[in-house]
């Protein structure tokens, strides 16, 4: 399974990463796409970075409002520290980059002096058509990192990944670690399912398993919620993002489908700059097959139910 350029093999001299124009801490500016995974929103806040959100089309990030806010910043002597972005099969709204944008999205990034901080935790999980070349393949590593994770390619909980970038920032990455370690075992384990071919068919085992929940998901849908709600088809991953119909309201719809035992998400967490789109998004990949239909339903039902006290007001 192909991973790209690795980066031990990577000797090019890494760009300016500090200079007259890096920002200090509290003025760190970090491009974020919006909706994004609240986990790495968290994460970029706890460092007291200011997020500025970058909407998305069907099609991903728009790469004409990154390079809107770019220039703002560089009109005032400022310069983003990174572009955090999941391109491929992104978590929650399920899209992928497409290369042109990927492409544009490398050029701004060398035209910014910053990097693109790629995080690639779906882009095995692809269904029937295999996604572009990865951010950083394509940058071959210059203006370009990717990290990634086994939690979703093997197993959940499994906390252990891995980063590709320049070898001088991966160095200082390294030696900025603070989790104690990672086990010896677990990362033996992990190299012997990759060595002997065991991770590859494993994940294309995956794939087979996630298409026919999806379309179990799609399916039901289709009977239960088709005149609530309306979605982009994924090409891989884990999510669909519904977007509701108008006068639907997610937060009322969250709720009510709370209260029949149906956990979706949705709200400002996803966003971020915090403020929310009309989505909800359902996670199919932990869900067993034989209680995906019923779970649409009871969600088509809850709805139904914010449909009929909306229409009574």
């Amino acid at each position: 399974m192909p991973r790209g350029p690795s980066s031990s093999a990577n000797r090019r001299k890494p760009w300016n990463t500090a200079g007259p124009s890096a920002p200090s801490r509290s003025e760190t500016r970090l491009p974020s796409v919006s909706p994004n995974f609240p986990g790495s929103m968290r994460t970029i806040r706890s460092f007291g970075a200011t997020q500025v959100a970058i909407p998305m089309d069907e099609q991903g990030m728009r790469c004409d409002i990154l390079e809107d806010e770019l220039q703002k910043l560089a009109d005032q002597g400022k310069r983003a520290k990174f572009i955090y972005c999941i391109p491929t099969h992104q978590n929650p709204a399920g899209c992928t980059l497409q290369l042109d944008r990927r492409e544009k999205l490398l050029e701004l990034a060398r035209r910014f002096n910053t990097f693109v901080l790629e995080d690639d935790a779906y882009g095995e999980l692809w269904f029937e058509q295999t996604p572009p070349p990865s951010v950083f393949a394509l940058s071959n590593g210059d203006h370009g990192i990717k990290v990634s994770s086994f939690s979703k390619i093997i197993a959940t909980g499994l906390r252990m990944g891995w980063i590709m970038g320049p070898p001088a920032l991966i160095s200082r990455v390294a030696a900025l670690r603070y989790d104690m370690g990672s086990s010896p075992f677990l990362g033996r384990v992990i190299a012997e399912m990759m060595r002997n071919g065991d991770l590859d068919r494993h994940i294309e085992n995956l794939r087979g398993i996630y298409l026919r929940k999806l379309e179990r998901v799609e399916d039901a849908l289709a009977r239960y919620t088709a005149p609530y709600a309306t979605y982009t088809r994924p090409l891989g991953g884990f999510f669909l993002w519904l977007q509701l119909r108008p006068g639907l309201n997610s937060r009322d719809v969250q709720m009510a489908a709370n209260e029949k035992g149906v956990v979706v998400g949705q709200g400002p967490q996803f966003f971020a700059d915090g403020n929310a789109t009309n989505h909800i998004r359902l996670a199919f990949s932990y869900v067993a097959m034989e209680e995906i239909e019923e779970g649409i339903h009871r969600l088509g039902e809850a709805m139904a139910e914010v449909a009929a006290r909306t229409a009574a007001k």
